[in-house]
C-alpha cells in the first residue's frame, strides 16, 4: 500500500466516522450541530459541549485527513463567527435533507472545500 493509499483510506474513515455521528443526529439539528462544532467556540453548558465534543473531534480527524494540514481553529472561528454569512448557513443545512452515511459523506466533502475556499480565496 502506498502513502496515497494510506492517506486516502484514513480521510475516507474519518469521514465516515463523522458522517455515522452526523446521521445520529436529528435532522433539522445537523448543520446547527456542525457548524458549532467545526467553529470551535465553547459550548454554551455542560450538556451541549458533550453532545458537540465527538463531533468536534471528528471533524477535526477529517479536516487534518483530507487537507493533510492542522485544523485553522482561529479561521473557522472567525469564519463562523455571527452573523454567518447566508450562503455558509446553507452549506451547513443541506445536511438536513440527507438520510444515508454515504449522502452526508459526498456533503461533508462539498462543505469542507467550501469552507477552505472561504479560508484561502486566493487558494480557489
Amino acid at each position: 500500500m502506498t502513502v496515497l493509499d494510506t492517506t486516502v483510506r484514513v480521510e475516507c474513515l474519518c469521514q465516515a466516522e463523522l458522517a455515522k455521528l452526523l446521521l445520529a443526529v436529528p435532522p433539522g439539528r445537523r448543520g446547527a450541530v456542525l457548524q458549532q462544532a467545526a467553529s470551535f467556540t465553547p459550548g454554551c453548558d455542560h450538556d451541549q459541549m458533550l453532545a458537540v465534543g465527538p463531533i468536534r473531534a471528528a471533524f477535526a480527524d477529517f479536516w487534518e485527513a483530507r487537507f493533510r494540514e492542522r485544523v485553522p481553529v482561529a479561521g473557522l472561528r472567525g469564519l463562523l463567527e455571527p452573523p454567518v454569512p447566508i450562503a455558509t448557513a446553507l452549506e451547513f443545512n443541506k445536511l438536513i435533507l440527507m438520510r444515508q452515511v454515504t449522502e452526508i459523506e459526498a456533503a461533508l466533502g462539498s462543505l469542507a472545500d467550501f469552507l477552505r475556499s472561504r479560508l484561502h480565496p486566493s487558494a480557489s
